[in-house]
């Protein structure tokens, strides 16, 4: 059996092909990592044209594998494979940097992480959109990362004060330890392991519907933090550290 996870071009379909014909006995099973609902919306232009591809590698496939609920019903309602043909297996990737982190303790106001590269595909931009629209005094936003979105985000958090930017990250277990709840506000990602992966980049459970790209979604992990706690208690407060659907310091 031959598993392949290539992303679909017309270029590795030419491969695919020769791998078919090379190896008529050998299963060949397709794991579709790349390519979800919010990919199309956000970077393809002529979606005939990409949907076409995709039937076609699928269809030369014995078995596709969807890495996501959601990019499982995208593909179905698409109708890139069929039913019978596709398989749901999400991955996961455990990392140790998750299981040193200490017990939630919860104190308000609500501190929010955001953690990852400041560029358009990673959706902060739509996150500073949903916080401005909630209680200043009852949550913070804290991001932590550089890339080339930086100072347009920083512009567009003018305003609001309980926004805060960290600027580059180097340890990822230390920056969650200050925040209660992990936000990943990607506009489209296939992989729900991503929540997982990277140096430690959030913790178990921070992750919605990746393969999705509708609207950012506040949904994640209560990580806490006992010293923040203690910091709070002792030092009087914490400082703010169609088809359809890390490193942080900037490099």
């Amino acid at each position: 059996m031959a598993v392949v996870h290539l992303p679909m071009t017309w270029t590795s379909l030419l491969g695919l092909l020769h791998l078919r014909w090379r190896r008529p006995r050998r299963r060949v099973v397709l794991a579709q990592h790349a390519y979800c609902a919010g990919y199309e919306r956000h970077k393809v232009r002529d979606q005939l044209r990409f949907c076409t591809m995709l039937r076609i590698a699928y269809g030369i496939a014995h078995r596709v594998v969807a890495v996501s609920p959601s990019q499982n019903a995208w593909m179905l309602d698409a109708r890139l494979a069929s039913e019978r043909k596709l398989a749901l297996i999400p991955p996961y990737q455990e990392h140790p940097v998750l299981r040193r982190l200490p017990p939630p303790a919860i104190v308000s106001p609500l501190r929010i992480g955001a953690l990852g590269r400041l560029r358009k595909r990673n959706g902060f931009d739509q996150l500073l959109q949903a916080v401005r629209s909630l209680p200043a005094e009852h949550l913070e936003l804290i991001i932590g990362g550089d890339g080339p979105e930086a100072s347009a985000l920083r512009q567009q958090a003018k305003g609001l004060p309980h926004v805060h930017f960290t600027g580059p990250v180097e340890d990822a277990c230390a920056f969650l330890s200050t925040v209660d709840v992990l936000v990943v506000p990607l506009r489209y990602e296939a992989l729900r392991v991503r929540g997982s992966r990277g140096p430690g980049s959030v913790a178990p459970g921070a992750r919605g519907e990746y393969g999705r790209s509708s609207g950012t979604g506040i949904a994640g992990h209560r990580l806490g933090s006992r010293r923040r706690q203690r910091q709070r208690t002792h030092q009087g407060a914490a400082p703010p550290a169609s088809c359809r659907d890390h490193r942080t310091d900037g490099r």
